[in-house]
């Protein structure tokens, strides 16, 4: 199936960059200092623009086996249209063209071990939490209802628990010229 500028009307949100928490019984310690990192992306730095979350592999760092550290950061787009006729409430982003397109419903709660998407994407939280690390770092990010990431890490990897309930849905880009400009901005606490 090949959708072609898939247009997404979105709200001028973003999602709460890296602080450090004391865990509590539902995370796992993956650090040696026992704390997690939760990434968070700033406010965006205007009405006219949204901040997501994206995970991208690392130039320079390598994971113990060889491959590329995966790495949090918050990206910026500004809306194409600053206000759509008939939802004045509303901005429009023109995401470009995906090649294609997955519904993912998460049936029972799942560790999903370290893996790397298969094309970079644009995943979009419908319901339920998922919660992303970056193996040996602590670093972490939770998906909820409503939230968007954009994996892009797709010679790194990362690793997923799923909460039973959940769905996403997975619209992957056709080429990375498909991903409108944005700005890589610092995460709170950065």
């Amino acid at each position: 199936m090949r959708l072609s500028s898939l247009f997404l009307l979105l709200p001028a949100f973003a999602l709460g960059g890296c602080e450090r928490i004391t865990l509590d019984g539902e995370d796992h310690d993956d650090t040696d200092q026992g704390a997690i990192r939760w990434h968070r992306c700033p406010e965006p730095s205007s009405p006219d623009a949204l901040v997501i979350p994206a995970v991208v592999s690392s130039e320079r760092e390598r994971n113990p086996d060889g491959t590329k550290l995966a790495l949090f950061q918050c990206w910026e787009f500004k809306y194409a249209v600053p206000s759509v006729p008939g939802l004045e409430t509303a901005s429009l982003i023109p995401w470009g063209n995906f090649a294609e397109s997955f519904q993912f419903d998460i049936k029972g709660a799942y560790h999903q071990p370290p893996h790397s998407p298969p094309a970079v994407s644009l995943i979009v939280f419908t319901s339920g939490e998922g919660t992303m690390t970056i193996p040996g770092t602590g670093q972490k990010w939770r998906g909820r209802g409503g939230d968007i990431l954009i994996a892009a890490d797709t010679d790194g990897s990362h690793e997923m628990d799923w909460k039973a309930g959940t769905r996403v849905v997975d619209f992957s880009f056709s080429d990375l010229e498909a991903i409108p400009a944005h700005e890589v901005v610092p995460a709170r606490g950065a």
